[in-house]
């Protein structure tokens, strides 16, 4: 059976409440208090709760300089503290497939903690579906999408952000199966939701996945494509 946690990236109250009520918390590593604080935090929720972690703007910049290290030693000790399952690295449009850039990816991964963290890949602008999965592959790293828009590779972990825009800030019944055949036969599975889907997610979601993975199989591991060279990309910084 799927673990499954459905959550928000913002909350509002107390923590305990919110934790009643749904199964991961996304924050924001650039708006966070000092450690100890953090560690109560984490003594608020069930051993099962799980934080995520979004790394600060200038890492995903890929910003240099001290401003930049000291940043990430900070979102580090952050996750520490939070026992964080998943660092969300959300880059902007500026960083585009260029092979420089999946450099600088390789050198990240090589700063952030070995503990088994998850560690998911958000990228916005020109990068394709093909050359995301490649990174992500190449990594270890889940990239992050709209499972009820679009395509998720196969593995047995999901971490998706279902956007609230126009259409998409209702969960009709279309929209709902979807999501739930993109995550039927996983492992495990980070939602998270706008605040105007996430309660109808909490109270229906588990059920469609359920139904969904009667006529669904397992997935595979995802296997990166040999026709897709990432060492052509764009020389471009």
């Amino acid at each position: 059976m799927i673990s499954l946690r459905i959550g928000l990236n913002r909350w509002n109250g107390k923590l305990a409440n919110y934790a009643k009520r749904y199964g991961v918390l996304e924050l924001n590593s650039d708006d966070l208090p000092a450690p100890p604080a953090l560690r109560k935090w984490r003594r608020l929720v069930s051993p099962a709760f799980a934080f995520s972690l979004v790394m600060p703007r200038v890492v995903a910049e890929f910003q240099t300089g001290a401003t930049r290290d000291a940043a990430l030693v900070k979102a580090v000790a952050a996750a520490t503290a939070l026992q964080a399952s998943v660092l969300v690295l959300a880059t902007p449009a500026s960083i585009r497939p260029t092979k420089a850039n999946v450099e600088r990816f390789v050198a990240l991964a090589e700063e952030l903690p070995k503990n088994g963290q998850l560690v998911a890949w958000e990228p916005t602008g020109l990068w394709s579906p093909e050359e995301t999965e490649q990174v992500c592959a190449m990594l270890g790293w889940l990239p992050v999408v709209d499972a009820a828009e679009h395509d998720v590779k196969d593995g047995p972990i999901v971490y998706t952000r279902l956007r609230a825009i126009g259409k998409a800030s209702r969960l009709g019944p279309n929209r709902l199966q979807r999501l739930a055949e993109q995550l039927a036969g996983r492992r495990e599975a980070f939602v998270i939701a706008d605040p105007s889907i996430a309660t109808k997610l909490a109270s229906s979601l588990a059920a469609a996945i359920e139904n969904a993975g009667v006529e669904h199989a397992v997935p595979q591991l995802f296997k990166p494509n040999p026709n897709l060279d990432l060492d052509g990309l764009d020389e471009e910084q």
